[in-house]
């Protein structure tokens, strides 16, 4: 039985923090033209939150790959089956033969986690014709999953025969996934996008950091002006970017660092100053 992770609403905060600007931004509000950039802060904390669990658990002596896969199997595929099954009954009345066929490729690929794979040969995320595909958001899990396959392995690795050079191995990866998407996005910015080897440093980020890679902050002045700072750069990339921005790139630097801040900042304890945001009406709708 793997013990529960403890409760930490600054991350609760920050997820609230992830789901409205993308919300927003499918929606086409104005000014939230960057909101898109929740799901790179979600990327952040899901490579916090399964690094925080395993480690220990390896550390202990406690992990097991056909658990962790289970507990993942529980966790993801009963929502994805409603999701797709819902879909699936819209689609068959509102799409036109041609866009059903293509749905059903899509569909196919969501199952099977491998439909950010299926969106490298159509349009790019921000391409008019994306918005009226039904399982686009499926594309972030499916990389997810992705990541969660090799990941554990990784780090089994690396604890057991780099023990003391973890978190430079993770850093380097980082830096090299880093790299090679500022290379690509310009001459394929689908790829950039859509494909784990060019986003494994936004998880790796998040990795990191609940590794300790960072110095303990100390005191509640210090976490709130880290975790402030963390929410300007977040804030700030949902409303200057947009569509037409090219992304990820270094760009994505400025959400992730805002996240990888705000978690930092909350590692100390106390509810962050994100966390205090969510008794706010606005952002309790999250």
């Amino acid at each position: 039985m793997t013990a529960p992770f403890p409760h930490r609403p600054d991350i609760d905060g920050l997820r609230a923090l992830a789901i409205l600007p993308v919300m927003l931004f499918h929606l086409g509000v104005a000014g939230f033209g960057g909101g898109f950039v929740g799901v790179d802060i979600f990327f952040v904390i899901s490579g916090y939150l399964i690094t925080a669990i395993i480690h220990r658990e390896m550390v202990e002596g406690r992990f097991s790959f056909p658990a962790f896969f289970e507990r993942r199997v529980r966790r993801i595929v009963p929502a994805l089956i409603l999701v797709l099954i819902v879909s699936a009954v819209a689609a068959s009345v509102l799409l036109l033969p041609y866009d059903l066929i293509e749905f059903g490729r899509s569909l196919a690929a969501s199952a099977l986690g491998l439909v950010n794979i299926r969106f490298l040969e159509g349009f790019g995320y921000f391409a008019g014709p994306s918005l009226t595909k039904p399982l686009l958001h499926i594309w972030s899990l499916s990389l997810e999953e992705q990541f969660y396959l090799v990941f554990p392995l990784l780090l089994w690795l690396l604890l057991r025969y780099a023990k003391g050079g973890v978190r430079f191995g993770l850093g380097i990866l980082a830096l090299a996934s880093f790299g090679l998407g500022m290379w690509v996005v310009g001459g394929w910015p689908k790829g950039a996008f859509y494909l784990p080897v060019f986003r494994a440093w936004e998880f790796l980020v998040g990795a990191l950091l609940a590794l300790g890679a960072l110095p303990a902050l100390e005191g509640k002045t210090q976490r709130d002006w880290v975790g402030g700072v963390g929410l300007v750069l977040i804030l700030g990339s949902v409303f200057l970017l947009d569509d037409l921005t090219p992304f990820p790139g270094w760009r994505a630097l400025v959400p992730v660092v805002g996240a990888g801040l705000i978690l930092h900042a909350g590692a100390g304890g106390g509810i962050g100053v994100v966390g205090r945001c969510r008794g706010a009406p606005w952002f309790s709708l999250a």
